[in-house]
């Protein structure tokens, strides 16, 4: 499988399909606009075809912030004396079926979080409504700028890593999370 930036809106709105195709919720809602204005990297099997993807989003406004309620958006406060335009986001990622966990951990995530390291920004923003995402997600300690409902009236923690959690994110995925899926045999 390889990895390219997708810039044509043919490819755009073929991400925006395997996205509602591979997330079937109510954030399924994925807007071109949205895209056309981040960095959207498309994974492609050997014959051509979109396999998985996501969009690293590095201008405002960031998707993840609308997660958060409005009546407390003013009071959320960057952390590691950053501002709102120090920060990313990884969003709207997915997969399809075929492809093996054991990929996703050792080339799709860490793939995502070099494009980060790259991009220049200091702060990288993470989102989730899901326990068990939860304790995967924030397992390095990463700092909480938000927790309590979302826009969805699920619970939700808003986060932020710096690039030293960045660095030891990419690690770990390497050294223990794809060994451990390779153990359990999820392909």
């Amino acid at each position: 499988m390889r990895f390219r930036k997708l810039q044509s809106l043919e490819e755009l709105e073929e991400y925006r399909r395997g996205f509602k195709s591979a997330i079937s919720t109510q954030t399924s809602d994925l807007s071109l606009g949205y895209l056309q204005s981040s960095h959207v990297v498309g994974v492609f099997d050997d014959l051509n075809k979109m396999m998985a993807g996501y969009t690293l989003g590095t201008t405002m406004p960031l998707r993840l912030l609308a997660f958060v309620p409005v009546d407390e958006q003013d009071g959320l406060r960057v952390p590691f004396a950053g501002e709102w335009t120090d920060c990313c986001e990884i969003t709207v990622a997915w997969k399809s079926p075929e492809v093996p966990l054991v990929f996703m951990s050792f080339y799709f995530w860490p793939h995502a979080l070099i494009g980060v390291l790259k991009s220049g920004k200091k702060i990288l923003l993470g989102h989730n409504q899901s326990k068990r995402l939860d304790r995967f997600y924030t397992g390095l300690g990463p700092a909480t700028i938000y927790s309590g409902i979302s826009t969805f009236g699920l619970h939700s923690r808003l986060f932020a890593y710096n690039r030293w959690r960045i660095v030891l994110c990419i690690i770990g995925l390497w050294i223990y999370e794809t060994p451990r899926r390779m153990l359990r045999g999820k392909e």
